[in-house]
């Protein structure tokens, strides 16, 4: 699929949805990435994060509330890997 911003939370919905989910980073500071398999079940978001391998299963107010994956895609850093 390239290089894309995502460009809003239903494209993300719509994304993560499909063949399992989808690969993105966040552009943080000094061209470092934060790399994340997110996906989702019609309910919950799940996301794994690849720096601690660690697994979050968030519903719509925890995903705002408990990543910073809304705010990448509000800042437009929120990138399809």
């Amino acid at each position: 699929m390239g290089r894309e911003k995502i460009k809003s939370i239903q494209d993300l919905r719509r994304r993560a949805r499909q063949d399992g989910g989808l690969e993105v980073f966040i552009l943080l500071n000094y061209g470092v990435k934060s790399v994340k398999h997110i996906s989702h079940d019609g309910v919950r978001w799940h996301v794994e994060n690849y720096i601690d391998s660690t697994m979050q299963v968030l519903d719509d107010v925890e995903l705002k509330r408990d990543t910073n994956i809304i705010r990448a895609l509000e800042k437009r850093v929120l990138i399809v890997g």
